[in-house]
């Protein structure tokens, strides 16, 4: 758990923010948008656990063919939109977790909040979060939204060979040079990467 300790430590020193997104952002201007009151909130979750000494996290990938995902096909994080139920965003995040991975919720312990960031392609606001799950979490896929999990080892995040440029289509149709993280020949780029190379400077 030391290394949970530490990332706790980190979160509560000082998050990186803007500095750490702006080397996954897919472009100079990603990070300068005005965030407009509509924004609809979400929150996602890097659920760590332990397994065989080592600390893993799930990603999934988006089901292609969800006509209203602007994400489809996308590698992510869990979570989900704000629902009126929801008390505040770590609610949202920890519900939709739950709900599209099938973890047991009573099992889950935030660690901390990192930098929210705005998506402009969906106009969603993200919440992003850092759990801890007591245990090996059993999967259980909700495959409406979701094609496939990948248990990510922790130790792979900050290796600088898996920072990478890729080309990609967009969701709204053009083709982009991006930045990314690749591990086990997933490319994690956007929002996610963004998300996710904040968190690798609070491993360190």
């Amino acid at each position: 758990m030391d290394r949970i300790h530490k990332i706790s430590s980190n979160i509560l020193a000082g998050l990186p923010g803007k500095n750490a997104h702006q080397r996954l952002a897919p472009f100079a201007a990603r990070l300068e948008y005005k965030i407009p009151a509509s924004a609809q909130k979400a929150a996602v979750l890097i659920l760590l656990y332990q397994k065989d000494e080592k600390y893993y996290f799930p990603l999934i990938t988006r089901q292609s063919n969800h006509p209203e995902d602007k994400h489809k096909g996308q590698v992510a994080l869990p979570g989900g939109r704000l629902d009126p139920t929801d008390q505040n965003t770590w609610e949202t995040a920890l519900r939709e977790t739950v709900e599209e991975i099938g973890v047991a919720k009573d099992r889950i312990t935030q660690i901390g909040a990192l930098s929210s960031l705005y998506i402009p392609v969906s106009d969603h606001l993200v919440f992003p979060y850092v759990a801890f799950f007591d245990g090996i979490p059993d999967f259980e896929i909700q495959e409406q939204e979701i094609s496939s999990l990948h248990e990510i080892d922790l130790d792979l995040l900050p290796l600088a060979e898996n920072r990478k440029s890729q080309e990609l289509k967009t969701t709204d149709g053009p083709v982009l040079k991006v930045p990314s993280i690749q591990i086990n020949g997933l490319v994690i780029w956007g929002a996610t990467g963004m998300i996710l190379e904040e968190f690798t400077e609070l491993l360190i």
